[in-house]
């Protein structure tokens, strides 16, 4: 019995972590379509308020980014709030990466 809990914590830390790699591949994937170079590139501990609710995503599949960023195209930095659902969340609707742009922008 304790071999098989042993198993399911094991099947679902692994879930977790293929599924945040898969939503950086996302984001970094992302961000140079959009010719931004990342400075800094984290899951924040909170993000309550960075985007409005969706009614055809759940937001518990959702990850939350947090990049600094450098803007190559039109120069200087800023902050970038991304939205991503890996896998088939993602997939459903359409669009992988939702970008919110909030923050100070420098030169």
């Amino acid at each position: 019995m304790g071999l098989v809990v042993a198993v399911i914590i094991l099947v679902a830390l692994a879930h977790y972590a293929w599924q945040r790699r898969a939503a950086r591949d996302i984001v970094e994937r992302w961000l140079m379509e959009n010719r931004f170079r990342a400075r800094e590139l984290r899951i924040p501990w909170f993000s309550v308020g960075n985007f409005p609710m969706t009614f055809f995503r759940s937001q518990k599949s959702a990850v939350v980014f947090r990049a600094v960023v450098e803007d190559r195209s039109l120069g200087g930095t800023g902050t970038v709030w991304l939205r991503v659902w890996p896998g088939l969340a993602g997939k459903l609707v359409g669009k992988d990466a939702r970008a919110s742009r909030r923050g100070r922008t420098t030169t």
